[in-house]
């Protein structure tokens, strides 16, 4: 997504684009994806919109077993 769309679009359209990035939220990724909802939100501000909230940002990794279910011993 480039900031210009950020500034054509609803917010629920860009708050979707960022629920919907397929990625890990390890800390360098975060950090990364943080600086780019900082640059969306301040792009927004000067234009007038209303801000994106950073909870469609997934910040936790989910927990996932690495060989599927365990079999009853």
């Amino acid at each position: 997504m480039t900031l210009e769309l950020a500034l054509h679009r609803r917010v629920e359209s860009v708050m979707g684009a960022f629920a919907g990035l397929p990625f890990e939220p390890y800390a360098p990724v975060r950090r990364q994806l943080l600086q780019v909802w900082r640059a969306v939100n301040r792009a927004r501000k000067t234009a007038g919109f209303e801000p994106v909230p950073v909870e469609c940002i997934r910040l936790r990794r989910r927990v996932v077993e690495p060989f599927g279910e365990r079999l009853a011993a």
